[in-house]
């Protein structure tokens, strides 16, 4: 098989990145792991791994600090590490967030999709590649018009939803369908 005709039969990488609480308790992440898997080669990051959380028995606030206190660093590290390069990514809520600090460190990807990823709001840099964000209308920690106004973003935004808006079937759907859409087409 020639080389040309072997690029076009590959698949194209999309790392995937969990929320917080990782793939163990993320039942909702099938949902996204079949409408993406003859599209995609999928890496699936489990981001309380790469940031070295050890204790899966944290509650929210104290699995968030340990995020906070030097495991996003960490993960943004050990995700640049790991990573192939020219992928497509996928992050949910930390997840996202850790996939745009990896992106602007030098990871080396062809789109980022973050989904929740309300750290964000933090940012005053943006990764030179194309960004698709994703949040729920009633969280309250999403960033602000004037902030996607900067970053030269137009959200998407799911009326009615609050945080955890990526665990609901539809969005699922609607998300991945516009990952799949981002894909150059070949002619």
């Amino acid at each position: 098989m020639s080389k040309t005709l072997t690029n076009i039969l590959q698949k194209p990488s999309l790392i995937i990145l969990s929320d917080m609480w990782g793939i163990k308790r993320s039942a909702w992440i099938s949902d996204y792991l079949e409408q993406l898997y003859d599209s995609f080669d999928i890496m699936l990051i489990d981001c309380i791994n790469i940031a070295k959380i050890n204790d899966y028995n944290l509650n929210d606030q104290e699995l968030h600090q340990r995020f906070i206190d030097g495991g996003v660093e960490l993960a943004v590290r050990n995700l640049i590490d790991i990573s192939p390069s020219d992928n497509y990514i996928l992050g949910f809520s930390i997840g996202g967030y850790i996939a745009w600090k990896a992106c602007l460190a030098g990871l080396k990807a062809k789109s980022l999709f973050a989904v929740s990823s309300t750290r964000l709001r933090k940012e005053k840099l943006c990764p030179a590649i194309p960004i698709h964000l994703f949040y729920g209308q009633t969280d309250p920690y999403r960033p602000e018009k004037p902030w996607f106004d900067r970053m030269n973003i137009i959200p998407q935004i799911y009326v009615n939803m609050g945080h955890n808006c990526y665990m609901f079937k539809e969005n699922a759907t609607s998300i991945s369908s516009q990952l799949i859409t981002s894909l150059p087409t070949i002619n």
